[in-house]
């Protein structure tokens, strides 16, 4: 995994094996913190950590590959 920040953004590359990962602990906090009461996620983690997920479930698109 690399990680900077450029510009105000923080950007991480990951390869596939780190970006599974990422998605399956993404989804098993969204999974977990709506299973136990007391650990409810603030709605701005839950969205961050919904839209991580979706985003990697996503097969990667490349300029000029595919239709």
């Amino acid at each position: 995994m690399r990680a900077s920040q450029w510009r105000g953004e923080h950007l991480l590359a990951l390869n596939a094996e780190e970006a599974a990962a990422l998605a399956d602990a993404c989804a098993l906090l969204l999974v977990a913190s709506e299973a136990v009461p007391d650990c409810r996620l603030q709605p701005g983690m839950q969205r961050v950590l919904a839209d991580v997920f979706e985003a990697l479930a996503q097969p990667a698109e490349f300029p000029g590959e595919g239709s």
